[in-house]
């Protein structure tokens, strides 16, 4: 499409959006339709590239938030077509975008765009999409039914994609307050560097970017992609007078820059809002302790599970929060738990080495306003084969056991791999005769070790061995066993011990009589050797007889 036959077309539009503006405008004060909602349709967007497969192709991918009652958007995977994208070469792309995100409270849909163009040379050529409108008055603040430009530079000769980013596509802060929150990217060539600017007028279309003449304070990005407004004396929705639920809006635009030896060889431009909730009472929710921290970069192994909790709670006592994240890579599962707190876990086990994902986690409140957002960025690395380990319970390294002959023992053995699709097999050396050990192989594996010994004196030395299918083992763990003698079986009574021993004084005990109780074995004693030795021994036993107690 030529550059006049677009701007035709643009005009052309633009004059019938002045009329179905208007006409929305009438519908949705009579229907009392919330701020957010109105007139036009642009939340955020973002346009990012990299080379193909053949010569010549470049890969693009559009992002944009919208307002899903505008498309009559109901749900994830829902299409629509909107807008041009110029390839700076002379072609034209219609993107056909599919759902990705719906945000019911806000009524925003976020939705993606992938098309293939080649090039038949290297260039540079300046690629631009631009379409009508952003949000209108009075909540849009600073560029209120504004056009939307995007543009991106593209030199094969240079570079062989464009930073890639990801962020909610509105950022909830609190009114004459500091807001700082980070921009994640991931650049496209392991050499350059990122850096990052507020973008200009010509290239997004903003033309007052958040402060003068409408805030004092101007919000800034650092060269690490952090982005801060104090909204300290900023304009806010002259609609805030009759309904204190009126947020106000600001656009704003940064490009990163990939940067390779002192030259910028590829930007991206990432479009979002900022939203100043206003006075209202009803407080944002914000993410707990345990929850990544905003900005967290994280290098994971392959083929290895990793996870982290997310929570969030809301100081409304009566608000339920709901969580989110944007961004999630195919095969990650993120299945959070509506409520005050909400919570949730990221789990993902990624399978390609080099990988990097940018993860945007989101919580909000049913009345839509949301914690400010936290951005997690992954990056995939190879960790090769890692051993299996032994788990608790399995005997230490160099434990020693008396084991009494005779009797039953055992212990479990088991071990884990780091490598979730690999199989542990468990073996144990120097088994004596009689023990048994009939291992399971798995991740975790298990197995018991049992024994009874026979024979006293015996020491026996067990080495376990755990290893996977690439026979890649645990450290080994040697166990000693020392069999002790049986415990001697507790002594039977003797059949001259008596059976009862006198407790009361003057209990009798053959005639004779025992104070306290006393034991009454010497006289007894004395008595048989009496019937024994006779007539003189009986003068004798007289002489050590006890007198009787009266």
């Amino acid at each position: 499409m030529s550059s006049s036959v677009l701007h035709r077309f643009k005009t052309k539009r633009l004059a019938l959006w002045a009329t179905v503006l208007a006409a929305a405008a009438l519908v949705f004060a009579a229907l009392g339709a919330p701020q957010a909602a109105q007139a036009s349709h642009f939340r955020a967007d973002q346009i990012t590239w990299h080379t193909g497969a053949n010569p010549g192709d470049v890969d693009f991918e559009l992002t944009v938030s919208v307002r899903a009652s505008y498309f009559s958007i109901t749900a994830v995977g829902d299409t629509f077509q909107e807008g041009a994208v110029d390839l700076g070469d002379g072609a034209s792309e219609m993107p056909q975008f599919t759902v990705t995100a719906l945000d019911s409270a806000n009524d925003v849909a976020t939705a993606d765009a992938s098309f293939t163009h080649t090039y038949t040379g290297t260039g540079p050529f300046s690629v631009q999409y631009d379409n009508c409108c952003r949000l209108s008055a009075p909540s849009h603040i600073n560029n209120p039914d504004g056009e939307v430009i995007l543009v991106s530079t593209i030199d094969l000769s240079a570079a062989t994609g464009s930073p890639v980013s990801l962020i909610s596509p509105i950022i909830d802060c609190a009114p004459s307050a500091v807001c700082s929150f980070s921009i994640p990217a991931i650049k496209a060539d392991p050499a350059s560097t990122l850096t990052y600017r507020m973008a200009t007028a010509d290239e997004s279309g903003i033309v007052n970017q958040p402060g003068a003449p409408y805030a004092t304070n101007a919000a800034s990005i650092s060269s690490t992609g952090t982005y801060t407004w104090d909204s300290t004396g900023a304009t806010l929705n002259p609609g805030l007078a009759s309904d204190p639920t009126a947020p106000t809006f600001y656009s704003t635009q940064i490009v990163i820059e990939e940067v390779l030896n002192g030259v910028t060889i590829a930007s991206t431009p990432v479009d979002f809002f900022i939203r100043l909730t206003g006075g209202t009472g009803n407080a944002a929710p914000a993410f707990d302790g345990g929850t990544p921290a905003d900005g967290t970069s994280s290098n994971i192994p392959m083929g290895q599970v990793f996870s982290f909790p997310v929570s969030a709670t809301d100081p409304d006592t009566g608000d339920t929060v709901s969580l989110s994240i944007l961004g999630l890579p195919q095969g990650a599962t993120f299945t959070p738990t509506a409520g005050n707190p909400a919570t949730g876990t990221f789990s993902w086990t990624p399978g390609t080495v080099g990988q990097q994902v940018i993860l945007v986690l989101q919580a909000q409140d049913q009345h839509g306003l949301q914690a400010v957002q936290r951005s997690v960025t992954l990056t995939v690395k190879d960790v090769g084969n890692l051993a299996p380990q032994f788990d608790g319970g399995t005997p230490a390294d160099g434990a020693t056991f008396d084991v009494p002959a005779g009797e039953a023992f055992s212990f479990p053995v088991s071990a884990t791999d780091p490598n979730s699709g690999d199989i542990v097999t468990l073996s144990v050396d120097g088994m004596p005769q009689a023990a048994t050990f009939v291992p399971t192989p798995g991740n975790p594996a298990t197995g018991t070790f049992s024994w009874t010994p026979g024979t006293a004196g015996q020491q026996i030395v067990l080495v376990l061995h755990a290893q996977d299918q690439h026979a890649l083992g645990a450290a080994p763990r040697t166990i000693t066993l020392n069999v002790t003698p049986a415990p001697s079986p507790s002594p039977s009574p003797s059949p001259s011990t008596p059976s009862h021993t006198p407790t009361h004084p003057h209990e009798s005990t053959g005639g004779l009589a025992t104070t306290g109780g006393a034991d009454m074995t010497p006289i007894v004693g004395i008595a048989v050797v009496l019937l024994v030795l006779g007539g003189a021994a009986a003068l004798v036993g007289a002489r050590h007889r006890r007198r009787p107690t009266h």
